[in-house]
């Protein structure tokens, strides 16, 4: 005779998940009333933790799109969008790149001391191209 198997998954990954769950236990509990087959401090504990839970979440779902608009006033100002360009003025980028231009022609020849200004720079050296051989 064939061996019985059960499993009965819990959410572990999803905050969500685990709400929606948690909730629908305490909405069959209620329904049962005096019936229930639930410990009454699991109950209690249950319903504490769900709106502390819920609470939470829906407190982090307020900042983070409060986080997100302030990332997207920092992007702005570092002329960081998609509609931005180096030659977006009053941008971080557009100063950063007038200040490496500037840097350039003062160090020219010497390059490498961008380096210690934040620019990351490698200097090296590129073969001279040759003209191709004609094939036969």
């Amino acid at each position: 005779m064939a061996r019985k198997t059960v499993r009965v998954d819990v959410p572990r990954r999803s905050p969500d998940e685990m709400l929606v769950l948690i909730n629908t236990i305490n909405l069959k509990n209620v329904a049962l009333g005096q019936s229930t087959p639930l410990d009454a401090e699991d109950s209690a504990a249950l319903v504490d933790i769900y709106n502390k839970a819920l609470a939470e979440r829906q407190q982090a779902k307020t900042l983070e799109a409060q986080a997100q608009a302030h990332n997207q006033n920092a992007r702005q100002f570092l002329g960081m969008n998609k509609e931005q360009s180096v030659h977006s003025p009053g941008t971080g980028l557009f100063h950063v790149t007038q200040v490496r231009d500037t840097l350039l022609k003062k160090f020219k020849g010497k390059e490498e001391q961008l380096g210690e200004w934040g620019f990351p720079t490698v200097v090296g050296n590129a073969k001279s191209p040759r003209p191709r051989q004609k094939k036969s």
